[in-house]
């Protein structure tokens, strides 16, 4: 019976790191609106992501005037070297900020960017090779591109109110499990074995979380240039997730090592357990 507790307690403290570790990440770069916002604009420069994000710009501008499809590549082009121009950094940001606010509360309103300032640019091209098609585009448009669809990022906002009460409890479960542990196998050596292997189950599946989410979040979104901006957004959000399990692994060696040599070295402790 007592390596049937000791196991089963083992395999809950596994689930419970696990948990805490995933909900300290979401609260970090998901909840909390500076660091989304950095990881985010960090994202959408990305070379994948602005020229995704210039397509659906330019996909956009090509629904209202059909006729700008014979300058289709030249405007994505256009857009996307507009958007790795440091003037458009904040512009990004208050895209970014829109996109959190957006996840975090459910609103699922449209995410909007205004270009005014940049019309001239923009137009440049459209100008010198049709200039009766720029003259088609008014000066409101520029300033409500829409980049996302009202409806087409996920809606957090449920997870964003549990996630600080799921940290709590899942760290005081740690504290009391481990506790447990130290007291149930009153063996320094073993307790720490045990202890260790928990971290490691636990950085295991953090691992395996990381390209098996990947897969669950791309399922819900349409093909094309939004799944790009999508994926390489997740790649950089959970550099932080990869991180921690790495961190987790290392603990874990260390704690499964250290127990590992008070039981041979003949701790007392541990005498009975060898």
């Amino acid at each position: 019976m007592k390596p049937l507790i000791a196991v089963s307690t083992a395999v809950l403290l596994a689930m419970l790191i696990y948990l805490a570790n995933a909900a300290w990440w979401i609260d970090s770069e998901i909840v909390q609106p500076d660091t989304f916002v950095a990881s985010s604009v960090e994202a959408l420069r990305q070379d994948s992501s602005r020229d995704a994000m210039a397509r659906l710009i330019v996909d956009r501008l090509v629904d209202e005037y059909p006729l700008l499809v014979v300058l289709d590549s030249s405007l994505v082009s256009l857009f996307s070297d507009l958007l790795d121009s440091p003037a458009l950094e904040d512009i990004l940001a208050l895209v970014s900020a829109d996109i959190h606010d957006s996840m975090v509360t459910g609103k699922q309103e449209a995410i909007v960017v205004d270009l005014l300032d940049f019309r001239d640019v923009i137009l440049g091209p459209v100008e010198a090779a049709a200039p009766r098609l720029a003259e088609l585009i008014p000066d409101s448009w520029f300033t409500s591109i829409v980049v996302l669809e009202a409806g087409a990022l996920p809606d957090l906002s449920t997870v964003a109110k549990l996630v600080g009460p799921v940290k709590i409890a899942s760290l005081l479960g740690i504290t009391i499990l481990v506790a447990f542990m130290l007291w149930y196998l009153r063996r320094r050596g073993a307790s720490l074995i045990a202890i260790g292997a928990s971290c490691g189950i636990a950085a295991l599946g953090t691992a395996i979380l990381v390209p098996g989410g990947k897969a669950i979040t791309l399922m819900g979104v349409d093909q094309g240039a939004l799944e790009v901006i999508v994926a390489d957004t997740y790649d950089q959000f959970t550099t932080s997730l990869k991180l921690s399990a790495l961190v987790l692994a290392v603990i874990a060696i260390g704690i499964s090592a250290t127990g590992y040599a008070l039981w041979v070295s003949g701790d007392s402790s541990d005498s009975t357990f060898r």
